[in-house]
């Protein structure tokens, strides 16, 4: 009977992230390193720069005090290089051994696991806000980079000698440096795998007539990518933002609307006038009393915006007066047909069907009194 497999019940899916303080260190090493908020550039010329460094100081070695001499050469130099090499010198002899170092010039799109190819039309992203002060208000710079572009470099890194132990020195070297299978380089603050694809064999042994030598061929590959510095981007950051609004001439329905106070000379004059006439309507409360009540409002015909108001053989009801309200303010308003009546203060939008009153003392009782709202037609 077989043993049941145990099945994990506690996996992470949302793994946190780890290794902060190196992440920082690498960053501030990088920034140190190019004098600026952004990451240095890496273009070709650099990577090469430092695959040769990686063959010199890392993997090289001495021969009886003597160390061995690399070589780096393009396509063309490696044929001229090749059909000439036993007449380099004293006697038209290149002394062995000797490294050289050949870059296939078929670049290819990379595959270097920190890359995505998600990014369309080099889209910039930012990358860093940076305080800064131009004497009169703090604002930020941002630093904006495109994705960085993968590529692949292939070199092939031949070694020459005429002395088998030579060659095997140096096999376990390389052996030795790739035993992880691959090895990184800081290439201007970035770290590019190196990979150990292959070795070959190049030696010339099976030609008896010509001087026989050892040649053996290791083909490593870089995986990189590459950063334009001409590509970046820093532009400055908002500082302060101005708000603008537009607004129309007409004002918008509201028991306390004040806009639009001082209309066009075209507008027409609006009134609406409440009267209170001897011998036909009676004073509810004697001297003190309002000129209109609850039970008589004045009803409002156009939609006008409403600024002041004139008394006739009227006046206001302080609050001081014997038997008189103390109504503050003295304008009421309704807008829901007579419902309810609010205390507004002018100026006010009023619409048609609004109905109001004004609370105030008759001066003289053998004339008529009244109250005209004066103010202007805004129609809405």
């Amino acid at each position: 009977m077989g043993v049941p497999k145990k099945f994990l019940k506690n996996i992470n899916l949302n793994p946190k992230a780890s290794n902060h303080e190196r992440r920082m260190e690498l960053w501030k090493e990088g920034m140190e390193a190019s004098g600026t908020f952004v990451p240095k550039g890496v273009l070709y010329e650099d990577m090469d720069r430092d695959f040769i460094k990686l063959i010199e100081d890392d993997l090289s070695f001495s021969i009886e005090g003597k160390k061995v001499p690399v070589f780096f050469l393009t396509i063309q130099r490696w044929a001229e290089f090749a059909r000439t090499w036993q007449f380099t010198d004293k006697d038209r002899n290149v002394q062995m051994p000797f490294v050289t170092i050949v870059r296939n010039p078929d670049i290819q799109f990379g595959t270097n696991p920190v890359t995505q190819y998600t990014i369309p039309q080099k889209q910039r992203f930012d990358y860093m806000k940076v305080p800064n002060y131009d004497g009169d208000t703090v604002g930020y710079d941002i630093y904006k980079i495109p994705q960085p572009i993968a590529v692949n470099l292939t070199y092939q890194v031949r070694f020459f000698s005429y002395r088998m132990r030579e060659i095997n020195k140096f096999n376990k070297i390389i052996m030795q440096a790739f035993q992880s299978r691959q090895k990184y380089i800081n290439c201007n603050g970035h770290y590019f795998p190196v990979v150990l694809e292959t070795i070959g064999d190049e030696s010339t042994i099976d030609q008896f007539e010509q001087k026989r030598f050892y040649v053996q061929n290791f083909e490593m590959q870089m995986l990189g990518y590459i950063m334009d510095e001409d590509d970046y981007e820093v532009t400055p950051a908002i500082k302060r933002v101005v708000t603008v609004f537009e607004t129309e001439p007409n004002i918008l329905p509201g028991l306390n609307q004040t806009d639009n106070l001082n209309p066009d000379e075209t507008v027409d004059e609006f009134t609406s006038e409440s009267l209170w006439q001897v011998n036909a309507e009676t004073l509810a409360c004697g001297t003190y009393c309002s000129i209109n009540t609850l039970n008589k409002p004045t009803i409002i015909t156009n939609s006008a915006m409403v600024t002041d108001y004139t008394l006739n053989n009227l006046r206001d009801c302080p609050v001081t007066d014997t038997g008189c309200p103390a109504y503050s303010p003295k304008f009421y308003l309704s807008t829901n047909n007579g419902a309810s009546f609010v205390g507004t203060a002018l100026p006010v939008q009023v619409l048609p069907g609004y109905q109001w009153y004004f609370s105030g003392i008759v001066i003289d009782e053998t004339i008529n009194a009244s109250v005209t709202l004066n103010g202007y037609v805004n129609e809405i």
